[in-house]
């Protein structure tokens, strides 16, 4: 493929046409509960931008707000979360959008998908336009983005770059439906099977502190680490971002060797279930064991099942994302002007349904294979996520070249 530097400069301005979005009267009913998709900036969590929470009807897609159609690009022009990063996404289906958000609907010659990457490309350039409003609010200017100029070359080599990027997004978005989908098994099946016991008066009621006398299970907050003991080797230094969508530590701190060996205890192990108890309460974790070492933060506490033939660790992970565990969660849970907070006084205090050994191992030769299917999907998408990114910057550069396509030039996206 011929270089970047050889296709013509378009500014964004010209490569689509541009909307605005709005939000329909909260006070019209019937503008709300519809089936259409009304998307904001906590809709966009992935490139491809499929639903949302809130939904309006066909009344209210008329009235305050726009309807795109499928293949429109949407990123968010004002919010918090433009102060770090830069979220779009390209539409699935038609949808409607807020006041925060643009849309951009690729003209012809400019296939969608192809400027979905090339404007995602630019990413780190576009926050360096970002402006702030008051509170803090990040502010992207329009004239500034449109202003942006990209490369569009021929319709066969975007179709190119275009299908080598969306293999990779493809697959990951397939993974993430999948581990949905086996999500909601294991949780069916362990509710089914906790119920079970419940009803068969299998089931013993133990406070987490009594348990930890008996040295069945131990639970520990996260370490306070010293600015000194951060070091560019060691291990990483966990904080409650790490969590979230499986374990990801690729922008974590990291500990040195003298706060490591401080921690003690607080450097993860095998089975480990971790849990957010600053912040926003009550994401889980669970530690694989050929996951790498980690160090816990003050953000996470973390459930250790120190006899595993009394308290089988799948179970305890499993209870712990249940209503009988979440119910005494929001019992105890405070609220600082900051974050949520449960303490560890607090969670000692719970008490936990510890159903027999033998009906533990059955419940988690259930479980067991579905959360190893899942975190072994977490780990293929992250190397699906890595090879697009940096194959990304480089195919739209022209760095990278791959083989030209010959066959017609059709606006596929």
């Amino acid at each position: 493929m011929s270089s970047s530097r050889t296709w013509p400069l378009r500014q964004l301005k010209d490569c689509a046409v541009w909307y605005s979005g709005g939000t329909p009267s909260k006070s019209r009913a019937e503008y709300w509960g519809g089936s259409i998709p009304w998307i904001s900036a906590r809709s966009i969590t992935n490139f491809f931008i499929t639903d949302s929470e809130d939904r309006v009807s066909e009344a209210g897609a008329r009235n305050g707000t726009r309807m795109v159609p499928a293949d429109s690009i949407l990123f968010i022009v004002r919010g918090m979360s433009l102060k770090s990063e830069f979220r779009m996404g390209i539409t699935t289906q038609p949808v409607t959008f807020n006041q925060d958000l643009k849309a951009l609907v690729a003209v012809d010659g400019v296939l969608p998908s192809f400027l979905a990457y090339a404007i995602k490309a630019r990413s780190a350039e576009i926050l360096g336009m970002v402006g702030e409003a008051g509170h803090g609010t990040g502010v992207l200017p329009t004239d500034r983005i449109q202003s942006l100029a990209v490369g569009i070359p021929s319709l066969a080599e975007q179709r190119v770059v275009a299908d080598i990027l969306r293999s990779l997004d493809d697959k990951i978005e397939l993974n993430r439906q999948m581990n949905e989908t086996l999500e909601a098994m294991a949780r069916a099946l362990f509710k089914s099977w906790f119920s079970d016991c419940i009803e068969a008066r299998l089931v013993s009621e133990k406070s987490v502190a009594d348990l930890a006398e008996a040295k069945i299970l131990q639970v520990g907050d996260g370490y306070r680490a010293k600015n000194d003991e951060m070091a560019a080797t060691g291990l990483p230094f966990a904080r409650a971002g790490n969590i979230d969508n499986g374990f990801d530590f690729s922008g974590a701190d990291l500990l040195g060797s003298p706060g490591v060996a401080k921690a003690g205890d607080k450097v993860s192990r095998a089975h480990d279930v971790v849990f957010t108890s600053k912040g926003t309460v009550g994401r889980f974790g669970f530690v694989d064991p050929l996951m790498p070492r980690f160090v816990y933060s003050p953000q996470l506490c973390f459930w250790r099942s120190t006899n595993e033939d009394e308290l089988n660790p799948f179970v305890l992970f499993e209870w712990m994302q249940s209503r009988w565990f979440l119910d005494q969660v929001d019992r105890v849970k405070g609220q600082t002007d900051m974050a949520e907070y449960v303490s560890l006084r607090d969670q000692r205090a719970m008490r936990l349904s510890v159903p027999q050994p033998r009906r533990q191992q059955a419940i988690a030769n259930q479980v067991r294979p579905l959360r190893q299917k899942i975190w072994a999907n977490e780990q293929e998408t992250k190397t699906l996520a890595s090879l697009r990114d940096e194959l990304l910057p480089r195919l739209l550069s022209g760095e990278l070249s791959v083989p030209r396509t010959l066959d017609g030039a059709g606006d596929r996206s």
